[in-house]
């Protein structure tokens, strides 16, 4: 797979980066949640997300986990957000026949050579010196890395 989008998840929407070879393209940005009501925004986002899919010719999805803590921090609303855009960014995905993978925070940094102490976007400096397009250190960036990690387990 050579076209992969990272996808750094978030309550109010996802940051993404498409890591395309061995370049990290400057769009797309981020997902949004649509707005309206609970229910019908996830058909809008759903097809959202399939038509990022789609117009980028996206080859497979990586979805980086949150760091683990012991108790998630913002409630059951902020949580529920975050979980119902991974499932429909995964859902997507498998719609159209693109491979997702989950990725734990650890995978990422043992892929990416990163120490183990601190946290992950403590190393997006050394792993990409050169932040691009918008939103890097809001999400963009540790979505580069997500999906960094998974194109180098397909390389062996």
């Amino acid at each position: 797979m050579n076209r992969i989008l990272g996808v750094d998840a978030h309550p109010s929407g996802a940051f993404v980066a498409l890591v395309d070879g061995d370049r990290i393209q400057a769009v797309p940005e981020r997902i949004q949640w649509p707005t309206g009501e609970e229910t019908e925004r996830l058909r809008l986002q759903f097809q959202d997300v399939q038509a990022v899919l789609r117009e980028n010719g996206i080859e497979g999805v990586a979805i980086l986990l949150p760091q683990r803590t012991r108790r998630p921090t913002g409630g059951y609303f902020v949580v529920a957000d975050r979980i119902a855009l991974e499932t429909v960014v995964r859902l997507a995905a498998v719609m159209l026949d693109v491979p997702v993978v989950m990725m734990d925070r650890s995978t990422v940094r043992s892929r990416l050579h990163c120490p183990k102490d601190g946290q992950l976007e403590d190393y997006l400096d050394q792993v990409i010196p050169e932040p691009v397009g918008q939103y890097w250190r809001a999400g963009r960036g540790l979505a580069a890395m997500a999906a960094m990690a998974a194109m180098a387990a397909g390389r062996g």
